[in-house]
């Protein structure tokens, strides 16, 4: 016997995703219209990430959202780079300010992250004039350096803000991107296990006061964590 209810969400879900990817372009102008100004107003660096591909998006809707694509909320997606985090929280502020009905806006997520892999920082889901959403992140450079590759830091960052912190800190950069892809590949292995701690350790030292011993051990176990993962490390 036929699912005719598992067919009527099946070309539901695909119309949803065509109207999504349909307004992408115009979802992008609209968050980076509020995003720009308001980093261009307490001296931040704006980050626009490129628009997800339809690939990664069904990927992500099958893991995460259960397969609902009312779920994805970044498919347009741009970070707001604040120099410290007594800025970073202006920042925060000025996008609950912006982001209301009187606007034909608002905000469908705004919440302080704390991952058990140690990233931090703030996330907005905003539902934009369009009606869709756009996802805005809020963070400083020390947890950029370990979340971007260093190629990208640097060019994106700066080179001197790259140098201070490898100087002051005494660890690599650009880990952590291929820690959570291991992570969430391997869910619930001793390879998660032991990368979610690392994570956690890699972060938690950058987010706090350097100590070249524990900055020489982290690095360490950082390099083992490179050579033993090559492939994670091909395109970021």
């Amino acid at each position: 016997m036929p699912d005719i209810f598992g067919e009527l969400r099946t070309k539901a879900q695909d119309r949803i995703a065509k109207q999504i990817f349909a307004a992408a372009k115009e979802t992008d102008v609209q968050l980076r219209a509020i995003g720009g100004p308001i980093a261009q107003e307490y001296h931040c660096i704006a980050l626009y990430g490129p628009l997800k591909d339809m690939g990664r998006a069904s990927e992500k809707i099958g893991e995460e959202c259960g397969g609902d694509w009312y779920e994805l909320k970044d498919v347009a997606r741009m970070t707001i780079v604040a120099p410290d985090h007594a800025v970073a929280l202006k920042v925060k502020m000025a996008i609950e300010k912006r982001c209301v009905a009187s606007q034909s806006m608002g905000l469908a997520k705004n919440e302080f992250q704390s991952t058990r892999a140690g990233y931090t920082g703030y996330n907005f889901v905003v539902r934009l004039q369009n009606g869709r959403l756009g996802e805005i992140q809020v963070n400083v450079p020390n947890v950029l350096y370990c979340k971007m590759s260093e190629k990208s830091f640097r060019e994106l960052i700066g080179y001197t803000t790259f140098l201070n912190i490898k100087g002051k800190y005494g660890v690599r950069g650009g880990i952590g991107h291929a820690l959570y892809e291991l992570i969430r590949t391997t869910k619930g292995s001793p390879e998660a296990s032991n990368a979610t701690s690392l994570s956690a350790r890699y972060y938690g030292y950058l987010g706090g006061f350097p100590n070249w011993s524990v900055g020489k051990t982290i690095d360490a176990e950082l390099g083992v964590f490179v050579k033993a993962n090559p492939a994670l490390f091909i395109k970021h």
